[in-house]
């Protein structure tokens, strides 16, 4: 991603990550909710950011989850050339939900997802659907779509760990 790309969050164990570990080099170029936590913004937001600013490599991470809830804006991505990458990471379910489940209560009810395949989805919309399976696929999937004009949606698969948990670095603790 170049130093002067957009990069928008969603509310995602990826999501969170990225307040955490990505490199902000220009002011006002990693749009987040922040602590809101508002499921499914991430999508839409990113159209907004690349509709104000054309020119610009605009990246969105997000969960299978909350990339659902506003898939059908693909459809607007395309009529409108907005050519964002959207990075979405699939574990097929509401992965926070789901892992929280599991450590406090042993088991899951209502997080797990039964996902399209993201890339047909984006295929059949008109824009460009990829697969990504390892950091050096993924950097070559956004280097690829940063030129395009119409969307490109990269999934990552990425299995759930109910191990790892990013409520350590959001929460504050007394020790």
């Amino acid at each position: 991603m170049p130093t002067d790309g957009y990069l928008v969050d969603e509310v995602s164990q990826m999501g969170f990550a990225a307040c955490f570990g990505f490199p902000v080099r220009v002011p006002r170029h990693f749009i987040t909710t922040g602590h809101q936590s508002t499921l499914g913004y991430g999508f839409p937001t990113a159209l907004g950011v690349k509709a104000a600013h054309r020119d610009s490599v605009v990246v969105s991470v997000t969960g299978d989850g909350g990339f659902q809830f506003a898939i059908a804006e693909m459809a607007t991505a395309v009529q409108y050339r907005l050519g964002v990458v959207v990075v979405v990471f699939d574990n097929a379910a509401f992965g926070n939900v789901k892992a929280d489940q599991i450590r406090r209560y042993g088991h899951a009810v209502g997080a797990d997802l039964h996902n399209p395949d993201f890339a047909a989805v984006a295929t059949a919309y008109g824009a460009h659907g990829v697969r990504a399976e390892s950091p050096e696929e993924l950097e070559a999937a956004i280097t690829a779509a940063a030129g395009r004009d119409v969307p490109t949606v990269v999934v990552v698969p990425m299995p759930l760990s109910t191990e790892l948990t990013p409520w350590r670095y959001l929460m504050r603790t007394t020790a």
